[in-house]
């Protein structure tokens, strides 16, 4: 395996078990904005470390940004999804606002900076 997959491991088993331990908490509580809310700060914090250092320059930095970031999103979106679906009433409503938001969210993938888009080529 190379150094690159060796050091993503963490990151994934960290934020695997606080999105368990956050949807746990938020069930018992029963408030999600409190928790996405806290993850979406979370996230910005660790994008902005990635976005304000130099990589060639200091890695460890960008790092941490990446597991900061990784640990807030893997916890708030489906938090989002889940507040979503617990405020809208019958089950055709449920699943066509969760399609229309999983599918819009996916389509920021398409958006680029002019470069032309080919499906599958990512």
């Amino acid at each position: 395996m190379t150094n690159a997959k060796v050091c993503i491991v963490p990151i994934y088993i960290t934020a695997a078990i606080l999105a368990v331990v956050a949807a746990y908490f938020s069930d018992k509580v029963g408030k999600r904005s409190p928790f996405i809310i806290g993850f979406l700060l979370m996230m910005a914090v660790g994008f902005s470390m990635c976005i304000g250092t130099d990589p060639k320059e200091n890695p460890r930095v960008v790092y941490g940004g990446v597991f900061i970031a990784a640990c807030a999103i893997y916890p708030a979106f489906p938090g989002v999804i889940t507040w979503l679906s617990n405020n809208l009433s019958g089950s055709l409503k449920r699943s066509v606002a969760m399609a229309l938001q999983i599918g819009v969210g996916n389509l920021g993938g398409v958006s680029n900076t002019g470069k032309p888009f080919f499906p599958g080529w990512s």
